[in-house]
């Protein structure tokens, strides 16, 4: 699939009994993929990203340059994203029924989020899981009211609680993309020789090579990197995985063929309660568009609440 993005484009509708909403068109970037499971801080992958729905908070010292401040609690209080958490209010549940999701699917799209976000050398990552911290709390006892006490917290197999956490990631997420750090110090744990962690930590200096114009794409990519890697790997000997696609150019019914699998995939996973891949229109040149339909998202909620944001959780697009 790959090869394939170079040429495509992709618009993805959220579908509820209310509205049918669009989200964003695909934009296409194809980075060297450097993920944080292979890089010098892939302790991240099992610390403080190994549960959104316990998020510990640690707070570190670091030297700012230029870079977007850290979150204070009175902003969050007031609500980051011009409080637009606040103005929608969440689907009902017995008006729109959402399935349960898959726990180690949903683990995954919301730790790979976070860790690629890390990866991205914007913040200092003490101060990007302090930030997400300061919004969770801040936006959770609104956000339960609103649902009338659906929300299970802690349980991301709830699409109530998925939905919230997506949103306080992204919002997160979103403001640090505001003013990119380029050179800052954290502290990062110490690894013991027998792999573990230390509970002591060390100064490591931070420089980012990767300009600010390719920020976000690198970040779309990576991410969806790891959500195909996760389909792959879960699906590859059964009889509904994605299809291989070995020439660069292949034929529009086998795209459409392959992103209508993709799509399967994230619907018995509990993505959303049902939906479709469908081609949109293709252009003299072979060039075509397609898009996904989803009825009752896991992601519906969230996904108009970063409908105006430059980073946004459409799972499926990246």
């Amino acid at each position: 699939m790959k090869h394939t993005l170079f040429f495509l484009s992709f618009i993805l509708l959220l579908e509820t009994p209310e509205s049918l909403q669009p989200l964003s068109k695909l934009h296409i970037y194809n980075p060297t993929t450097n993920t944080i499971s292979n890089s010098r801080r892939g302790f991240l992958s099992t610390g403080a990203a190994s549960a959104f729905g316990t998020l510990s908070l640690s707070v570190f010292p670091t030297q700012h340059a230029r870079a977007v401040e850290p979150l204070t609690s009175e902003e969050a209080d007031a609500g980051i994203g011009g409080g637009v958490t606040r103005k929608l209010r969440p689907p009902s549940k017995d008006k729109v029924p959402r399935q349960k999701l898959a726990l180690d699917f949903a683990v995954m799209l919301t730790r790979s989020s976070y860790i690629e976000a890390a990866q991205l050398e914007i913040v200092p990552v003490n101060q990007l899981e302090r930030d997400m911290y300061l919004v969770r709390t801040s936006e959770y006892q609104p956000y339960v009211k609103a649902t009338e006490g659906a929300v299970k917290q802690g349980d991301l197999t709830d699409p109530f609680y998925f939905d919230f956490m997506c949103a306080v990631q992204y919002l997160t997420i979103n403001r640090a993309l505001q003013d990119p750090q380029k050179d800052f110090e954290q502290l990062e744990p110490i690894q013991n020789e027998d792999g573990t962690q230390s509970t002591e930590f060390r100064k490591v200096s931070i420089r980012r090579t990767l300009p600010d114009n390719l920020l976000i794409p690198t970040y779309e990519a990576r991410v969806g990197a790891t959500i195909l890697s996760f389909l792959n790997d879960r699906f590859k000997d059964s009889e509904i995985g994605l299809l291989k696609l070995d020439t660069p150019r292949p034929g529009t019914a086998a795209m459409l063929q392959t992103f209508s699998q993709l799509l399967n995939l994230f619907l018995i996973n509990g993505f959303a309660w049902e939906g479709k891949a469908e081609l949109v229109s293709e252009k003299a040149d072979g060039s075509p568009t397609f898009r996904f339909l989803l009825r009752n998202p896991a992601t519906l909620w969230s996904s108009k609440c970063l409908a105006n944001a430059p980073v946004r959780n459409d799972n499926l697009r990246k």
